[in-house]
């Protein structure tokens, strides 16, 4: 099965890849109900069977519904509106529905939606999700993609999305492991660099930096016996900005920089500092803020029952 990440105005969705052959949102529902890939032998069975269902379900319900399946297919089948009559150009829509390959859309995203009494979320490309049936029993997720022409033409299966809260948990868990590992457990450098500038032979064997690509945020924080903000002064890189660090190095870095001894997180523009490994969450913790918001890393702190020490 062959997956891809998609980026939504609600997070980061992982999605399965659905063949584009005019039967991706039957695929997609197939896949989201029963778990069938687009691979499976009894794939097409249940996309036939959706589809019937569909079918079914607006056929009982022509009385009241006919006037927005023949609004539909209006937009659908112009070249044969002036020859048939309403009655006739509905009942030509719902035939060509139960056909593989005849491209479904909302009509039968609601017929679905009301059938089997689940929620449908379509989260959408350049675009805020849609919601149907919100009460329903259990939820559908899929994606509407959108073709370089800027049209909503293709459908996915959502397998699970990324939201700040999980982009914050990744961030504050990897960071903590990170540290642990290079500089504690190996006393290694581990230098994620903004830029391409290589520290120094005479660089701390436990400096630790972290950078984010998102909002260019460096962030540095260190550990004795040598502080990871002396890479920035052996190279001068952000001179006069105010940083912090292990208290030890308060002499060597205070005649280059403005040097904070009072706060746990110093930022600085898109230089981010602590002191060292008690404050590595504090730390991790302003970098969420900067990736994801305040509000989001507070919530996240309060699910750790964390107090926060964050600092500007």
């Amino acid at each position: 099965m062959e997956t891809e990440l998609v980026q939504v105005d609600e997070g980061l969705l992982t999605v399965c890849c659905i063949p584009g052959d005019g039967d991706c949102l039957f695929s997609s529902l197939t896949h989201q109900i029963w778990g069938c890939p687009p691979h499976d032998a009894a794939h097409q069975l249940y996309v036939r069977t959706l589809r019937s269902q569909v079918v079914q379900y607006y056929r009982e319900r022509l009385p009241t519904l006919s006037d927005g399946l023949y609004a539909q297919a209006l937009v659908i089948f112009p070249d044969v509106s002036s020859v048939l009559s309403p009655t006739q150009l509905v009942d030509h829509f719902l035939n060509s529905l139960s056909m593989p390959g005849f491209w479904g859309g909302e009509e039968s995203l609601i017929a679905i939606s009301e059938i089997l009494d689940f929620a449908v979320t379509v989260f959408r490309e350049r675009s805020v999700a849609i919601s149907l049936n919100s009460s329903g029993s259990q939820e559908l997720r899929l994606v509407h993609r959108v073709a370089p022409s800027g049209e909503y033409t293709h459908y996915d299966s959502v397998l699970s999305i990324r939201t700040g809260t999980y982009l914050l948990l990744f961030i504050l868990f990897n960071f903590s492991f990170i540290y642990y590992h290079f500089a504690v457990k190996h006393k290694r450098r581990l230098a994620f660099e903004h830029g391409s500038v290589p520290p120094t032979k005479q660089a701390a064997a436990s400096d630790c930096s972290l950078t984010s690509s998102g909002v260019s945020p460096i962030g540095i924080t260190a550990d004795p016996p040598v502080s990871a903000p002396t890479v920035l002064l052996a190279h001068s890189i952000a001179l006069g900005k105010s940083i912090t660090s292990y208290p030890s190095f308060k002499d060597q870095l205070s005649g280059k920089y403005k040097y904070i001894d009072d706060k746990i997180v110093v930022v600085d523009g898109n230089l981010v500092t602590s002191r060292g490994p008690g404050t590595a969450f504090d730390f991790a913790l302003k970098l969420g803020e900067i990736l994801v918001g305040a509000d989001k890393v507070k919530q996240v702190a309060s699910g750790m029952l964390y107090n926060m020490n964050i600092h500007n």
